[in-house]
This record gives structure tokens, C-alpha cells and sequence, in this order.
């Protein structure tokens, strides 16, 4: 097009492959200009990557071995880089509730969710971080979100099903109790808290 004499090509990949970042891509851009006839018009300037890094493989390696410390590191400075990364936010936002970091796992969860509204693994993590800060309010509005997105999330369900029992509000919770039941959950749990409702 009329303007454009220079680009820069963005390539998702899961790994950072310096030789398939800068010569494989290279050549498959540069022939394909070469077939359309634009070989002598456009300059390709540089390839970039986009997707996993180094870093975040390994911090979900070390998140895998318990090196907690270490994957809660790697992921905060992968979004240093990346601040929109919605996946690494979920990651540190899960080690941060693990350790009982609410304030910092709220923060990772709803900067997750600017960028992926509908996600009800993250809501329903938003929600227990709520929770355990004594947010019942944004903890039931974030539990009832997860369910809208996703119906079926039973992780939703009892977490509304908790809050209605805490909050002595009975007809809620066995509506809650009730729909797990149809759903299929059959813990114990369920059924203890049911026949004490």
C-alpha cells in the first residue's frame, strides 16, 4: 500500500527461538514479498516475539516443583515487560492466594480480568480473595459472575452456596445445594451442609 516501506512482523510462539524469530521468519516473509512482486518496495525491519518467554516457561516450571517463591518472581517480572499478559496475571495472582496474599491476589485477578472479562476460573478465585479480605458484597457479585460466564461452574455455585450459609440467608443456600446436586457434586460436604441447613 501507498505509505508503507518498512514493517515489523509480530510472531506468536511458545518458545524464544532466536533462529526462527530472525532467519526462518525472515526468509518465508522475504520470499513471500519476492512472489507478489513488493520485494523491492518494502524493507522487513525485525520480527518480534509475542506469546510464552522464557521467563514464563520457567516460571510454570518452577510452579510445578513448589518453587513458589520463584515462579511469584518470574511472573511479576514477565508483566514488568508484558503488563497486559492476562494469563501471567492469573498465575501470580493463584501463588499469591496460596499464600494467603488476598490484597495482592485481588489485584492480580482484576488486572486479569481488564483484559478477559469473562473468565470464571479467575472470577471465582477473584471471589474467595474477596472473601477472605471480609468482602462478602464484591465476593458474591464476582461468584455470580463466574456463573453467568460459565452456568455449569460449580466452583461458582459453592461459593455462593458458602456465602448464602455465612450470611444465614437458608433459601439461598439450598437453592445453591440443590443445583450443585444436579450438577453432580456429592462430597460429603454437601450433603453435611445441606442436612444442616
Amino acid at each position: 500500500r501507498e505509505g508503507f516501506r518498512r514493517m515489523v512482523l509480530v510472531r506468536e510462539t511458545t518458545d524464544n527461538n532466536n533462529y526462527a524469530n530472525n532467519f526462518m521468519t525472515r526468509g518465508y516473509i522475504e520470499r513471500a514479498l519476492c512472489k507478489a512482486g513488493h520485494k523491492d518496495e518494502l524493507q522487513f525491519q525485525q520480527s518480534r516475539q509475542v506469546g510464552r518467554t522464557p521467563e514464563y516457561n520457567l516460571a510454570l516450571l518452577h510452579e510445578q516443583g513448589d518453587a513458589t517463591y520463584e515462579a511469584e518472581k518470574l511472573y511479576e517480572k514477565v508483566l514488568q515487560g508484558n503488563p497486559d499478559w492476562e494469563d501471567a496475571w492469573f498465575r501470580l495472582g493463584y501463588l499469591r492466594l496460596q499464600r494467603a496474599d488476598f490484597r495482592g491476589a485481588i489485584e492480580a485477578f482484576e488486572n486479569c480480568l481488564r483484559k478477559r472479562t469473562a473468565w470464571p476460573e479467575a472470577q471465582v478465585n477473584l471471589g474467595l480473595a474477596y472473601w477472605k479480605m471480609g468482602d462478602r458484597d464484591s465476593a458474591g457479585i464476582t461468584f455470580s459472575g463466574a456463573l453467568e460466564a460459565d452456568p455449569e461452574s460449580v466452583d461458582a455455585l459453592r461459593g455462593l452456596a458458602a456465602l448464602a450459609i455465612e450470611r444465614e440467608d437458608f433459601e439461598a443456600a439450598l437453592d445453591c445445594q440443590a443445583k450443585l446436586i444436579d450438577r453432580g457434586e456429592r462430597s460429603p460436604e454437601l450433603f453435611y451442609n445441606t442436612g444442616l441447613i
